[in-house]
């Protein structure tokens, strides 16, 4: 019992792994639903990305490795080595087939390595470096981000984005940079596809994404954030306010969106305030 925490041999066992969906992990998903003020159907890999987040399973595999480490050269007179060691005999006896959350702690924690990759020698009590584990893990959640065939997640990461990397895995600008909560919310909106247009709300109603047609203008094309920016004639009275975000002449979503956050920030709001 020495080495379970009070989520339960479970959280050590599986749960605290990539990939893994426990209560925690969805309360800390619906957390930061509500701070972008986004539905909590949004995707998660962009909640994630929009604030530059990780999964909790990142902080608690740190917390592991480090006392992992501790325990390594802990001297052997203490109770908790001693115990230790135990876990580590039994883990080396372990019956392969034993349900996760009934094998000895060591056995919980080197599952944790070996899906990062990591050979460690139960035997030898081998350190791990808690800075490279983390490194690694959210080496790992950025490349899957990239490489997610979600629809709305690969819409995020090309044309709100434009790429991603770990280097430049951020919360993004505005966040910090625009005070006004309404205005922040419904850029995060427009930024994660947890808006009002039709290439949307459309989904909702299982049509084709050629049938999501703008409803404000007779230009017969998909109302999407394109469409929206750059297009529809009902926003034609606010780009005329906002000309400096148009100046350019460049018509990429994430350039534009990469502008003056406060100045994107109030254009959005705008924009939405003529559908209401």
């Amino acid at each position: 019992m020495l080495f379970r925490s009070s989520y339960g041999a479970e959280v050590w066992a599986t749960q605290f792994l990539p990939g893994t969906n426990n209560p925690c992990e969805q309360l800390h998903r619906s957390f930061l639903r509500r701070i972008l003020g986004v539905r909590q159907a949004t995707p998660t890999e962009v909640v994630y990305a929009e604030l530059g987040r990780f999964q909790l399973s990142v902080d608690w595999a740190k917390l592991i490795v480090r006392f992992w480490t501790r325990l390594v050269h802990m001297e052997e007179s203490r109770l908790v080595k001693q115990a230790f060691i135990l876990s580590l005999e039994l883990a080396g006896r372990a019956r392969a087939n034993l349900p996760a959350a009934h094998r000895p702690w060591a056995a919980q924690v080197k599952s944790l390595f070996e899906t990062l990759g990591l050979a460690v020698n139960l035997s030898a009590s081998t350190e791990v470096n808690a800075a490279d584990v983390v490194k690694t893990m959210q080496a790992r959640h950025v490349g899957e981000l990239s490489a997610c065939a979600k629809s709305k997640v690969q819409h995020y990461v090309s044309c709100v984005r434009g790429g991603i990397s770990l280097e430049g895995y951020q919360p993004a600008e505005y966040l910090a940079a625009v005070a006004d909560r309404p205005r922040r919310e419904r850029l995060a909106q427009l930024r994660t596809g947890s808006h009002w247009l039709r290439v949307e709300t459309g989904r909702w109603q299982r049509l084709e994404r050629a049938q999501r047609l703008c409803p404000h203008c007779d230009a017969g094309i998909v109302e999407d954030e394109m469409h929206l920016v750059f297009d529809c004639a009902l926003y034609n009275g606010v780009r005329q306010q906002f000309a400096d975000l148009f100046s350019s002449g460049d018509r990429n979503l994430d350039s534009f969106l990469s502008q003056h956050p406060v100045r994107v920030a109030q254009f959005v709001h705008q924009c939405f305030g003529l559908t209401e």
